[in-house]
C-alpha cells in the first residue's frame, strides 16, 4: 500500500513479493486474524446502531406524547407516598418504588406512564452491557486509543445505577433551581444517555475503521419508517473518515424514500427567517444533558449482614 505526501510516495506496508515465504504467511495469518476480529467486531457496532435508533425513536415518542402525564404520575405518586410525601424522586430505585405506590392504590393507568420510562431507561442499561462486552473485545485484540471509549463506558453506566442521585448534577443551559426541574431532569438523564452511547459507537468504529451502515441488512431488518429514519440520521451524524471512505452511505441524500418526515412530526423544528432546519436528534448536541462530574458514578455495593454469617454457620453445625 502506497500513500502519497508533500515529497513523493511513501510505502506505509511491506511489498509482498518482496517477502520471504516465512514472511508471507507470517502477514498472511496477521492478516486473517484482523479481518475475524473486524467479523466479530461489526456483529457489535451493527447491533449498537439498530438499537441506539428504537431506543431513539421510542424516547422521542415518549417525549412529545407522554412526558405531561409522566410528570402528573409523579406528583400523585409523590403524594402518595407515606414516607417521603414532600421529596421528589431523584433515584431511579426510587422511581421504581414510586411506580409500586400507584400499583398497589390501584392507580394502573399513572403507573404504566412512569413504568414507560423505567423501560427507556432498562433498554439503554442493556445497551451499555453490550458496549462493555464490545469494549473487552477490542481490549482483547489489543486496539489502542481506547481512553476515550471507556470514558464514555462508564459514564455511562454510572448514570444507569439504580441508587445514582441525578440531583447531584447540572443540567447544561438550564436554571437547575426552577420548580420543573424536578421533571426535566429525568429528560436531561435519558438524552445524557444517549449523547454518550453515540459518541461511544463514533469513536467504536473510528478505531475499528468499521463504518456505520444504516442500509445494512443486519441493522434495517424490520425497522419501522421512523426508525429507519432515525438509524440514517445516526449514521449522518456519527460518520467518521471510516464511514465516509466505503461510498455506501445511506443519509437522506442518498435514500429519497426516507425523507425523515415521520421524525419531524415527532420532534420539534425550528424555523429562522421562513428556513426549516433539519430536526435534531436527542443526544446528537449537548441540549438538555447533565454536565459530566469529575468522576463516573459508581454503584454502591451492598454490605452482607451478620445475620447472614450466622445464619450460615448454623447450617453448617447442622450438617
Amino acid at each position: 500500500m502506497e500513500q502519497q505526501d508533500g515529497f513523493g510516495i511513501i510505502d506505509t506496508e511491506p511489498d509482498k513479493a518482496s517477502l520471504s515465504p516465512a514472511e508471507q504467511k507470517k502477514l498472511e495469518k496477521a492478516e486473517k486474524s484482523l479481518q475475524k476480529k473486524k467479523d466479530k467486531w461489526k456483529v457489535f457496532v451493527d447491533f449498537l446502531l439498530r438499537h441506539m435508533s428504537i431506543v431513539t425513536t421510542k424516547y422521542v415518542a415518549w417525549e412529545k406524547e407522554e412526558f405531561d402525564q409522566f410528570k402528573q404520575a409523579l406528583e400523585k405518586a409523590q403524594r402518595l407516598d407515606d414516607k417521603e410525601s414532600t421529596t421528589a424522586a431523584k433515584t431511579y430505585k426510587k422511581l421504581k418504588e414510586r411506580s409500586e405506590i400507584l400499583a398497589t392504590r390501584r392507580y394502573f393507568g399513572e403507573c404504566n406512564k412512569i413504568r414507560k420510562y423505567i423501560d427507556l431507561v432498562a433498554r439503554l442499561r442493556g445497551l451499555n452491557l453490550i458496549a462493555r462486552d464490545f469494549y473487552k473485545s477490542l481490549k482483547k485484540g489489543k486496539m489502542e486509543n481506547l481512553e476515550n471509549v471507556l470514558n464514555y463506558l462508564q459514564y455511562w453506566k454510572g448514570f444507569t445505577g439504580a441508587s445514582f442521585d441525578i440531583g447531584e448534577l447540572n443540567p447544561k443551559g438550564v436554571d437547575p433551581n426552577h420548580p420543573g426541574m424536578k421533571y426535566v431532569m429525568w429528560l436531561c438523564l435519558v438524552r445524557t444517555l444517549l449523547n454518550l452511547g453515540q459518541k461511544f459507537l463514533k469513536d467504536a468504529s473510528e478505531i475499528t475503521e468499521i463504518p456505520l451502515v444504516a442500509s445494512s441488512i443486519y441493522v434495517r431488518f424490520n425497522l419501522t419508517e421512523e426508525q429507519s429514519a432515525v438509524c440514517n440520521r445516526l449514521e449522518d451524524i456519527l460518520a467518521t473518515h471510516v464511514t465516509r471512505a466505503t461510498g455506501i452511505q445511506t443519509g437522506f441524500g442518498a435514500d429519497k424514500s426516507l425523507n425523515y418526515s415521520g421524525l419531524a412530526s415527532s420532534l420539534e423544528v425550528k424555523k429562522r427567517n421562513g428556513v426549516t432546519n433539519s430536526a435534531q436528534l436527542p443526544g446528537e448536541n449537548d441540549h438538555l444533558t447533565f454536565e459530566l462530574p469529575a468522576e463516573p458514578p459508581k454503584e454502591k455495593k451492598k454490605k452482607k449482614g451478620k445475620k447472614g454469617k450466622k445464619g450460615s454457620a448454623k447450617k453448617k453445625k447442622r450438617k
